[in-house]
């Protein structure tokens, strides 16, 4: 089971012309990489994707109790919208010493710069999609 993770604007989409659902659509693409390549395929998008290791990226510290305030279904890949602007200030001051591995330090570097990005650019639309 994956975890996909986009951070951006919320929107809403209504594919079947009755059933209105938000949806996050991504940051506009960096010019230069914010993630290290070696541990994803998107290094210039709000959006990451994973599987094991992401999931426990997501249980580090701090950042355990951001996510799981964040999501009603935590320990499933439902898909679920939040609005980011409450959580930013905390997810902006996590301790980079508290994640021990390259990939889960690229990762941190990955969250918070793309939660800034969008609190910066969207305000009160900022969001964040788990699925």
């Amino acid at each position: 089971m994956t975890l996909d993770v986009r951070i951006g604007k919320v929107t809403v989409d209504c594919d079947d012309g009755i059933h209105f659902n938000p949806v996050v659509e991504l940051c506009p693409k960096s010019e230069t990489n914010i993630s290290n390549s070696a541990f994803t395929v998107w290094p210039c998008e709000s959006y990451r994707s994973g599987s094991t290791s992401f999931w426990h990226f997501f249980a580090i510290g701090e950042l355990k109790h951001i996510y799981l305030e964040m999501r009603e279904y935590p320990n499933t890949n439902d898909y679920e919208v939040v609005k980011l602007e409450p959580f930013a200030g905390r997810i902006l001051a996590l301790d980079r010493r508290n994640f021990k591995t390259e990939a889960d330090k690229d990762r941190l570097k990955w969250l918070m710069y793309w939660t800034r990005q969008a609190v910066e650019i969207y305000g009160e639309l900022a969001a964040i999609s788990f699925s």
